[in-house]
């Protein structure tokens, strides 16, 4: 690279009226789905319009807008101008856009394009001149022994399954049941979601996996199932707090837990708690996937996560890893802290009634809950928190994963049922 030259402005052509300039721009469009959803109440609910639509919630609705706008644009333009530009510096448009810049961009731009996909599908083909570059992984088995594959299949298959059908069991019954419309079960719903959706990120891809030779994901479902797999995993960091919160208040302030845990306030946690874990996996998905990968292209994992993708890199992957240090470390810390806390005041709550039968009765409420986020962070900790020091067995580190991903959304329903 030290041969290369590296531009540092570029030339607009004057482009022929025929060129349409896109109007609609990112917070347009998030603009549209709230001004969409405004008509819609309007229309359908037109007696309940005031008190659907507060003045509060349009200026959330409002700066929501706005700020996934400037978010999508902010990785959009990451993503281009992280790329070496050595061919030309003329871009074909009278304005800098997406598509002009990548075309002239004298490397891998596959991640680029992913990225954008959902609002660019031209479907042009560029140069790549990075040949090392890699377009796919490698994952590999959880057993080198090819005598268990038959019995891991048949296992993890009967452990999925089982996983899915309590879930959502646990989901018809409290979608089924009004006794259920309650906060506790609502978080308990969201919790079954997520704990669907995890296995279903890693699962699918690892079943097949045990059965044939063909081990390989693409750079695009690499970074696909990364990005979910953090995403939900986020998800349930947060909300495993948000339930420690609601556990708290139900029982050290049982006469006003319906004044403090409303309907509005629920959904307004939930919602804030989907969209922490997203931003949040989109934070480390960029960061992971902006790196350079041309040595091996062997995952030493079952499923592409962050640490045994990362180890792939031929670049600096400090970034990357003080973004998982400081980031993600962070946000877990106080999500664990305020889980302690919450379970440290509940406990001396229930320390403090009289009679045996009562501590039992309100201990109960909490228990499945609090067995939950031992099994959790126990296995998070496990997996993504150890000094670079010590060196890991590479089957211990598989078999953790394994817990974090399959084995505790399957005991966490039916610790709940």
């Amino acid at each position: 690279m030290n041969s290369l030259t590296v531009f540092t402005e570029f030339l607009l052509m004057d482009v022929p009226g025929s060129q349409e300039l896109q109007v609609l721009q990112e917070v347009e469009f998030a603009f549209l789905v709230v001004t969409s959803f405004d008509c819609c109440v309007v229309i359908c609910h037109p007696l309940h319009y005031r008190v659907m639509i507060t003045l509060n919630l349009s200026s959330q609705a409002t700066a929501g807008s706005w700020a996934s706008g400037l978010l999508y644009s902010a990785v959009h333009t990451g993503c281009m101008f992280r790329l070496p530009f050595t061919k030309i510096n003329v871009i074909q448009q009278y304005f800098c856009d997406v598509p002009q810049i990548l075309r002239i961009s004298s490397s891998d731009i596959q991640f680029s394009e992913f990225v954008i996909i959902a609002r660019y599908t031209h479907g042009e083909k560029v140069d790549i001149y990075n040949a090392t570059t890699l377009t796919q992984f490698i994952l590999i088995r959880l057993s080198d022994l090819p005598k268990v594959h038959y019995s891991l299949f048949v296992a993890f298959a009967s452990i999925f399954q089982v996983t899915l059908v309590g879930n959502g069991a646990i989901l018809l019954a409290i979608k089924t049941e009004a006794k259920l419309h309650t906060p506790m079960y609502f978080f308990l719903a969201n919790l079954s979601l997520l704990d669907i959706f995890c296995p279903s990120t890693t699962v699918p891809k690892m079943l097949p996996n045990l059965l044939t030779e063909d081990h390989s994901i693409s750079f695009v479902g690499c970074a696909l199932q990364l990005y979910f797999l953090v995403a939900l995993a986020g998800t349930e960091v947060f909300l495993l707090a948000v339930m420690a919160y609601d556990q708290y208040v139900a029982i050290c302030f049982a006469l006003c837990y319906s004044v403090i845990i409303t309907k509005a306030h629920c959904a307004q946690l939930v919602s804030e708690t989907w969209a922490a874990g997203f931003l949040d996996s989109t934070i480390h998905t960029m960061s992971t996937f902006s790196l350079y990968f041309c040595k091996s292209n062997l995952v030493n994992q079952y499923y592409c996560d962050i640490p045994p993708v990362v180890a792939l890199s031929c670049s600096s992957t400090y970034v990357t890893e003080m973004l998982v240090l400081v980031v993600g470390g962070i946000s877990g810390f106080i999500c664990f802290l305020i889980t302690l806390i919450s379970y440290v005041y509940i406990i001396s709550t229930i320390l403090k009634i009289q009679s045996e039968e009562g501590k039992c009765k309100t201990f109960s409420t909490c228990a499945s809950h609090l067995l939950v986020v031992c099994l959790f962070y126990g296995t998070v900790i496990f997996t993504y928190i150890q000094p670079s020091s010590i060196r890991h067995s590479p089957a211990r580190d598989r078999l953790i994963s394994m817990l974090f991903g399959v084995i505790t959304q399957c005991s966490t329903w039916s610790s709940t049922a």
